[in-house]
This record gives structure tokens, sequence and C-alpha cells, in this order.
């Protein structure tokens, strides 16, 4: 039998070799000092005292109405029997006696200790009303106070600079809110006033970057740092940071649409064939792309693409259209006099027009111009150049605006607050008058005309790799061994190898990947998809396992992996005893490892999100996600640390991905097939990059491997599924460095990562594991670590329905008070972030222990403001609040500026180690 306890802990070989150079730190703008001229201390202290008096007033509830019940019976002096039976239950409903000398009377029959103690309790009990009616005035005169100190936070120029991006008509309502008297708001002034704070907590407590609202930086590994962090303390200073604007790509498509749309400027348009194309004697086969413009009123604008693979039956001018352009380009125009001039009699002018304009809207012709390289240094500059090349005086034009709209962008960096807001104006009028050029009567207006990163200078933050060697990096190694079970990715690239199989058997091949797209989804894939949308992996705590249509051992090796980690978690739990961590083992990592399938993998690409604090005296990590790896994590801010044309960070990671590319294979980037959303904007870092049917590369040419140059083959050592290019006679592996989610892209990039090393796991180890609250009032559990790696933070569930009657609706003191009480009881900290669950969850639903409803939101429960947000959030659940300790506590935050201030950090790196063997 196996020793576990004898096992050395997997450590990766070489941090230095399995992580790039380089890793990101995030961190907020305002150092978390910021924060607490907001705290209510006057209101809380009043709290306390009326807290600590209802404790005495519950001790005597415990001991003192029994005493006087030995009184009551057989008193005949109805008037005292009656006084002290009102007194008992006074007592016991801790309440001041209405009458105060019918009860004084009543106390002389009793003994003096006796009739003395309750003399004290009517004094206490007249104190503690006294006192809590005190509290209106004591709230009423300090919210003044911190409702200006919320002003003059919310006035600050990063937080003015992140909300005029983030949400524009707050920004126009805040200077009303800010010329308010603090001690009289309106009803719309509290609205904005929420808003905005809601805003303040983002930037202080969490770091999610956009705009000023948080600053990224780039990290070094280096032999010369102190500890696994290492922040100099005098780039934590708002002026250190360097604003990095782009404009929004999605206004490009517009035009690119509005192009499309006019028959006056299509004319001068070149257009090819689509690439990918296939044909035999009745049809020809190609991929259709289209194109779903998104909301022009969110922050985030993004476009989505279907795809599917049509058929155009051949006819005379079909076959003429591809013999005249074959593999080259040409304009609209010249096209149609080309196909017309073939059969002048039976091919009017007009007639090839609008069969042209067809087979562009069936996207069996494209237009390269109007495709965005997602690559360029400044695209929109580069999109500009390629317009202007059209030589013909609209596209001059049109060239002009958007470099035009370039230029003011060039200006935001260094712009106040107020001159950005007039740049931001500017840049919709430029845009009007430019979409109005082109044809477009009444332009759609974007939200979002500018993104910004903002970052701190190269070189400020460090780490040393002796540090991660010798300690973090072995648990990291260690949690990598159980991601698996929670990889959303790993169950779809199952269904890809069994339909494989299937199909061609285990040793087959097939060369054909557009119609292996198309079967697949048409044959599988489109109901696996819908029944993976609706199926709940738990009923009643118990893991259902996964519908296995192949019959393949793998899937029943996932959910047998499943069921392992649940009960090594209830194991443990079992026996736990309730204080402090619940520390898993090696025995443990083991024990869920070893029940997972060998998939043949090459590489285990990971990337944490992690922060980094001093916990219970040690420098420690906690977990906040998983994600893949390859660099990643690096690719939407190429831009920011590529300043005077630095390219050391592209370099290095280029290097770095070279150095772990497995032998006999390469990487090749797919873009997702999105070029109009800033967040795939980046840097070229793969040596190769994969061009499906209907898109356009701007790669060299011996640098792009066409869809069509690339075989499904097995692995005959592993079995494992595998891309092989013909051209090159070597694997390729798939490399996506995008943001958006697998299942938001088209059909032939999402079976593409069914190829690529990509981890996508959401670490869950309690659901099936804690039991559901049920009808208790409060639930939750235990923070879960592993070495010095958090894993879990701690957790306190409700439901908004368990609340003290009237919590919930309640204002000013009164409403401090509540929520003091609550969490005294229960014994939650100061400082926590609260999720609500979504409305109409399912009734049923059994695994509510997982923190899974959306993004947290921070608590002071000693601020006034936090708890106003609390209160709407806890009034809009359906049936779950979800509270999570903060963690790292402030007092342990290593980053600090040099007077001392503390910031709210998180770092992401990525360790692309070799996969696991058994």
């Amino acid at each position: 039998m196996t020793n576990l306890s004898a096992l050395a802990r997997p450590r990766i070989s070489s941090v230095a070799k399995s992580t790039p150079p380089h890793f990101m730190f995030r961190v907020a703008p305002l150092p978390w000092e910021r924060l607490q001229g907001l705290a209510f201390s006057r209101t809380v202290a009043w709290a306390d005292v009326v807290l600590d008096a209802e404790a005495r007033l519950d001790d005597a509830a415990r001991t003192l109405p029994d005493r006087v019940q030995e009184f009551i019976g057989g008193q005949e002096d109805d008037g005292v029997r009656h006084a002290l039976i009102n007194l008992r239950r006074d007592i016991f409903n801790a309440r001041v006696p209405r009458d105060i000398e019918a009860t004084r009377a009543a106390l002389a029959i009793l003994p003096d200790g006796l009739a003395g103690d309750i003399l004290e309790w009517i004094d206490l009990a007249q104190q503690t009303r006294d006192v809590r009616r005190s509290g209106a005035d004591v709230f009423r005169a300090e919210l003044p106070l911190r409702r200006a100190a919320l002003q003059r936070l919310i006035a600050t120029p990063v937080l003015r600079s992140g909300i005029l991006l983030a949400s524009p008509s707050l920004d126009e309502a805040i200077p009303r809110y800010l010329a308010a008297d603090p001690a009289s708001l309106s009803k719309r002034a509290r609205r904005i006033e929420r808003s905005a704070s809601d805003y303040v907590y983002r930037t202080v407590c969490k770091t999610s970057p956009f705009s000023t609202l948080t600053d990224v930086a780039l990290g070094d590994f280096s032999g010369d740092a102190g500890g696994v962090l290492e922040v100099d303390p005098e780039v934590l200073d708002s002026q250190a940071a360097r604003s990095n604007p782009r404009l929004n790509m999605a206004m490009l498509a517009r035009v690119s649409e509005a192009i499309l749309a006019s028959d006056e400027h299509l004319v001068d348009l070149p257009v090819m064939v689509s690439r990918g194309w296939t044909s035999d004697r009745r049809r020809v086969r190609y991929m259709r792309r289209q194109r779903k413009v998104g909301d022009a009123d969110a922050a985030m604008t993004l476009d989505t693409f279907d795809e599917n693979v049509f058929f155009l039956a051949h006819s005379d001018i079909v076959d003429d259209l591809f013999r005249v352009l074959g593999d080259r380009m040409m304009t609209m125009g010249r096209l149609q006099i080309a196909l017309h001039s073939q059969l002048p009699h039976d091919r009017p002018l007009d007639d090839v027009w609008h069969y042209l304009r067809h087979l562009l809207r069936l996207n069996l012709l494209t237009a390269p111009v109007l495709t965005m390289d997602i690559h360029a240094a400044d695209p929109a500059v580069h999109f500009a150049d390629r317009i202007a090349g059209l030589e013909a005086p609209w596209a001059s034009t049109l060239s002009s605006d958007i470099r035009r709209m370039t230029d003011l962008v060039g200006t935001y960096a260094q712009a106040s607050v107020d001159e950005r807001r007039l740049i931001i104006r500017d840049l919709h009028s430029h845009y009007d008058a430019m979409m109005r050029g082109i044809g477009v009567q009444q332009p759609e207006r974007l939200r979002t005309v500018v993104y910004e990163d903002s970052a701190l200078p190269r070189g400020s933050v460090r780490a040393s790799l002796d540090a991660w060697e010798s300690g973090l990096s072995g648990d990291f190694a260690s949690l990598a061994r159980i991601l698996p079970v929670f990889d959303s990715l790993t169950p779809h690239r199952l269904m890809v190898r069994g339909f494989f199989d299937a199909r061609y058997g285990a040793r087959g091949t097939c060369d054909d990947i557009v119609k292996f797209t198309h079967d697949f989804h048409l044959d599988v894939y489109d109901q696996y998809l819908r029944y993976s949308a609706n199926r709940r992996p738990f009923v009643d705590n118990e893991y259902q396992d996964q519908e296995n249509w192949f019959k393949m051992d793998e899937v029943r090796a996932l959910d047998e992996a499943r069921r392992t980690l649940v009960r090594a978690m209830r194991s443990r739990y079992a026996a736990h005893d309730g204080a402090g961590d619940l520390v898993l083992d090696d025995a443990f990592v083991e024990e869920v490892a070893a029940a997972l399938p060998d998939l043949g993998d090459r590489l285990d690409p990971r990337a944490y999100f992690g922060q980094i604090g001093e916990i219970d005296g040690r420098d420690r990590c906690v977990l906040n996600r998983t994600y893949t790896g390859l660099s990643l994590l690096f690719s939407r801010f190429h831009h920011c640390f590529a300043e005077s044309g630095d390219t050391s960070l592209v370099d290095a990671l280029r290097e770095h991905l070279r150095s772990i590319t497995p032998p006999g294979a390469v990487f090749a980037e797919i873009t997702g097939g999105y070029d109009t959303s800033n967040l795939n904007l980046h840097s070229v870092v793969t040596p190769y990059e994969i061009v499906c049917p209907g898109e356009v590369s701007f790669r060299d040419t011996d640098e792009q491997l066409p869809v069509e140059d690339l075989s499904i083959v097995r692995d005959p050592s592993c079995g494992r599924l595998l891309l092989r290019s013909r051209r090159l006679d070597v694997e390729v592996i798939p490399v996506y460095l995008g943001f958006l989610m697998p299942m938001a892209l088209p059909e032939m990039q999402r079976l593409l990562l069914a190829f690529s090393q990509s981890r996508i796991a959401s670490l869950d180890l309690w659901t099936g594991t804690d039991e559901p609250l049920g009808g208790g009032e409060i639930g939750g559990h235990p923070r879960v670590r592993l070495g010095d790696l958090v894993l879990v933070r701690r957790v306190w569930k409700t439901d908004p329905a368990s609340l003290p009657e009237g919590l919930l609706g309640a204002d000013g003191a009164e409403r401090m008070l509540g929520w003091r009480r609550w969490t005294r009881r229960h014994g939650l900290p100061r400082y926590v972030f609260v999720t609500p669950d979504a409305a109409g969850g399912d009734e049923g639903e059994g695994d509510d222990s997982a923190v899974r409803f959306g993004k947290p939101q921070f608590v002071d429960f000693e601020d006034h403001f936090c708890l106003d947000i609390l209160d709407q959030l806890a009034q809009r659940a359906n049936r779950r609040l979800v509270f999570t300790e903060m963690l790292p506590v402030p007092e342990s935050l290593p980053a600090r500026n040099a007077a001392g201030e503390r910031f709210v950090s998180e770092i992401t790196f990525e360790f692309n180690a070799p996969a696991v063997t058994r």
C-alpha cells in the first residue's frame, strides 16, 4: 500500500522554466485609508453601547424572571400580583415597565437583594431606552461629516476620469450631487450618491482594470527581489500612472458596415472570394460568417459572429466569377464590368451589380480592406492607411477623418478630467460627421468612444524567484493536479474525440475540417450545448453524471473524480473542529488526482489571479480565480508597455513560448474571429496563425496556416486527438489570446480550441460538501487552505427572508444598529464582500453554497453608504446572500506608498508546466 504521507509534494521543476519572466500586477489607484473617513465611528460607538446594554438585559432575562416568579404564586394582593406578573414579562422582553411607581411599590414584598437587582435592571432598561432614542441625533449629526468626506472622494480626478468612461450619465449627474448640502439630500441626489459610492468602493477595494479605476504594472521575476512580492512605494502615487487610451474599434466596424451599404463607396472597394471554399460538380461550399452588431449603449460594445457552412449552386455567372477573380482582389466596379462583358446581352450591368451585392451579403465575397488588423501597433491608424490606399476621393476624406479622431485620442492621456470630457464630446461630433459623410443620415451613437488602461512604470514591481521556488510554486503545482476536475473545456474536447472515433475510427484521419465542423455541430454538438446549458450537476447535494453519449472511459473517470473530491471534502469537513482553516494535504491531492483520466496532454498551462498578504504570520496567497496560460494574461496590455517602440515584453513572451513548445509541435494563434473588440488587440507572439475560412490574415504568407492545410489525426502513442499541418509536417497547437469565453466564439474557432491546451477551471470545493441552508437563519463554511495557498475564503450565507424583521428598509442609526447586532451574533468581520443570487433561481437547487451569483460588492458594516448599497442588494436578492471575508485583511496589504498608506492589489501570473502523466 502506498504511504501517502511519504509522497513528495509535486513541485514545479523551475519557476524560471515554467513561467514567463514577467507577471501582471493590478493595484487600486487610491489607498485603503481613503475609506476611513466614511466610517460612522460615532454611530458605531452608540450602537455598541446599545448592544452592550442589551446584552446585560439579556443576561438578566435568563435569571430574574424565575426569581420574580417565586413570589407571584400565593400573593393575595391582586395589584401587587399583577405588577409582579407585568414586571416578569417586561424583564423577559427587555422592556421598561409602563408604571414605574407601581413596580417600585410591588418590590416592597421582595427580599432586599432581589429588589436591588430589579432596581438596577430598571435603571439599565431606562438608560438603554434613552440611549437608543438618542441614536437618531447621533447619526444626524455625523451624516454631514461623512457625506462631505464621500463628496471629496468622489471629486478626485482618478475617480471622475474612470466614471467618465464607465458611466457617462452618472458623470453628468455627479456635479449636482457634489454641489448639494451634505446635511440634506433630495431623493434623486441619494440615488446619485449610491451609484457614485459604488464606484468608490470598487476603485479602492477591487482590482478590475478599466480606465483609471485600476492601475496595472508589469512585474519582473528577479533574483534581486526581497520576497514573494515587492512594490516600490514611490509608484503608488496617482501621478505615476500613465494613461494608454485607444479608439473604440466598434466605431470602425460601423464605418465598414456603412461602406458596404453604400453603392457609391462600394464600387471602389476591392473584393475577393472568401478563402477556404471548395467546389464539386454541382455546387460551391464555403463558410459563411455573419456579423451581429452589438449594443451601442453598452459600456463594452461587442459585435458577435455566426458561422455556418453554405452551399451555392454552380451557374455560368458563378463559374465566371471564380475564373475572373481566382485568388486576386478586384474592385466591385471592375468586377461588375468584367462579368458583364462575358455575356453583355444576357447580363445587364444593374443585374450583375445586384448579384454581386447578394454574394457580398452571403459572404462569398469579402472586402479584406475593411478587416481590422488586431496585431497592428495602432489598429485604427492601420485601418485609416489602408482606406487611404483605395485612392478614391471619399476614401481619402474618410482616412483623414479617422486620423483626426486618433489624433484626438492621442491627446486624451495628458488631459484633465474637464478636457477629457471635451475630447469625448468632440469624438462623438467627429464620428457623427464622418458617418454622415459616408451616407449614414442618423448615425447610432456609441456610449463608449475611448478605451483606456492605466499603467505604472516598468521595473516598479518584482518577485523573488527563490521565494516562489521554495514556497508557493509547490502549492500551485499541487492545485494544478486537481483542477482538471473542474475544467469546463475538457468535456467538449472529449465530445470532439468521441465524434471523431465514431466517424473515422481510432486510427482515422480527417483532412476536411470545415466538413467535420459542420457535421459535428449538426449531428451532436448543438444538441450537446443545449443539454449542457440545462444540466444541473448536483441534485439534492449529490453529483449527477454527465451524459456520456459515446460511452467514453474518460468521461466516466471525470465523473468519478468529481465524486472522489466530494467524498474527500466531506470527510475532511466532518473531521474539522470548526475553528481555524480547513487544511487540505498531499493525501487529498493524490486521492483526487489518481481518479482523473490521463488525457495525453503535453502541457498544463495555467494562470492564477491571487492576492499576496501576511496571514497568520506567514506570507500567503489568496486565490481569486484560475484561467489559462500561454501568455493570454498579458495580451490585452501589450500596448501599455510598448512605449517608444519597446518590444521587450513581446520578445520575452515569444521566447518563453518558444522554450516551452513541445518537440514536433508549433504554436499557432486563432484570433477568435473578432476584429472589432478592443479586448482582442495584441501583438504577435506565436510563430504561426491559423486562418479560418472567411478570415483575413495580415501575417506573412509563410506564417499563415489555412485550415485547409490542417488534418485531424490520432496520436498513436497516447490516443490524443491532434491537428497536423501537412505543409510543415508538425503538430499544430492552437493558442487563443483574446478575452472572450469559448462559448462566445464562432463554430470553427470553438472547434479548434478543442485541440488547444487552454484551461478554464472554476474551483468549487463546497458544492456537494456542506449542507444546503434549508430553513436555517445562516450557514457557511470555513476558509480552505492548501499549504500557503488559500483556496477559498471563509463564507457565510443566508436567505434574505431570514434576516431580522425590519432590518431591510431601515435607515440611519437603526439600520447601523440592526446590522451591527446581526454581525455580532453570527461572528462576521467588519469587512466582507457580498454577492446576491439572481432573481428567478431554481427553488429546488440544493448546491446553494457555491459563490457563483455575480460580482461581489464590498461592504464595511460601519459605513452607512455601504449599508445603503447592501440594503438594495438584499432587497433584490432572490433566495441567497453570500458574505465572503475580505482576505487579505487591510492591515496585511503588501502594497504601501512612502506615507505607509495601503493599497489593495492582485497579481496574475502563469505556470506553463509540462502536463503530469501517470
